[in-house]
């Protein structure tokens, strides 16, 4: 019996101490990726992302929310390619405008042998229109 309780207690440890490796690894890849920018005045979520189905079909997607539900949102949705990854160039836009949250999913077919990304960008302005900040997320690169 004594044997099975210290197994029990070492098992337990062993787990609580890869719980804490665990949560301090994933703590340090979400704060190392580029995309996130914590420092927003007015926007409590911003997200981005850019899918490339086998069919040679993308879809772009971005939402934008704020605390103050009356600011008005301008959201700017970019697909862009690249042959290299390095130099950018934009195939289409989609934009969306409106308070609170706001949100565009656009659709486009692209064609084999580059990379693309989306680009999102979002000005807030209060509801009298006055300039509360602007700024921009990048999703995923993709190659096609």
């Amino acid at each position: 019996m004594r044997k099975l309780r210290a197994l029990f207690t070492l098992l337990l440890a062993i787990i609580m101490i890869v719980s804490c490796l665990t949560a301090q690894a994933a703590d340090l890849e979400t704060n190392e990726d580029p995309t996130i920018i914590d420092e927003y005045k007015n926007i409590g979520n911003f997200t981005v992302s850019f899918l490339v189905f086998s069919s040679g079909k993308t879809q772009s997607s971005a939402l934008v929310s704020t605390y103050n539900i009356y600011d008005n949102i301008s959201l700017t949705l970019n697909l862009q390619r690249s042959i290299d990854g390095g130099t950018w160039s934009s195939l289409f836009t989609w934009t969306a405008s409106g308070s609170g949250t706001v949100s565009k999913t656009g659709f486009r077919y692209v064609t084999p042998g580059y990379y693309y990304r989306c680009v999102a960008y979002v000005t807030i302005r209060t509801s009298s229109g006055t300039f509360v900040e602007s700024t921009y997320a990048t999703s995923n690169v993709t190659h096609y």
